[in-house]
């Protein structure tokens, strides 16, 4: 094991000996990386934050829960799309060898989807009525 994922794995041991049914939550989970690495950013396979990960899986307690945010998923609208997102995140790091423990990854990652929800505003005044674009934080 390299020593930044057993020091890593320690810092999650000591973690879980605290508060084991802790769950850890990250946006740029191993699927966002699998992501980058499918779409032509071969250098991402390097990220150090895989380690990290791995370390936390090799650290935590039965009841630890790994959730991969899926910051990959703003965009998704349909149910290819989150199929697909689940695969980056359950399947792929497993497949690019960007998880060295693949039973852990298996076991504990579960997946999540981070959404952007579109409304449309409408403004009544006394004067007019006006209709927001989507996406405007106005009303």
């Amino acid at each position: 094991m390299p020593r930044h994922a057993s020091t890593v794995a320690e810092l999650a041991q000591r973690s879980v000996a605290e508060f084991p049914d802790i769950v850890f939550l990250t946006l740029h989970g191993y699927g966002t990386i699998a992501a980058l690495i499918e779409s032509g950013y071969p250098d991402y396979a390097m990220n150090l934050r895989t380690g990290f990960y791995d370390g936390l899986l090799e650290g935590s307690s039965d009841q630890f829960v790994f959730i991969d945010g899926g910051e990959i998923a703003y965009g998704y609208n349909r149910r290819e799309h989150f199929e697909s997102g689940r695969t980056m995140s359950k399947r792929e790091p497993i497949r690019m060898g960007l998880t060295k423990v693949p039973e852990l990854h298996q076991s504990k990652v579960k997946c999540a989807f981070g959404l952007t929800i579109r409304v449309r505003w409408i403004r009544v005044t006394r004067r007019k009525v006006t209709l927001a674009r989507a996406g405007s934080s106005e009303p």
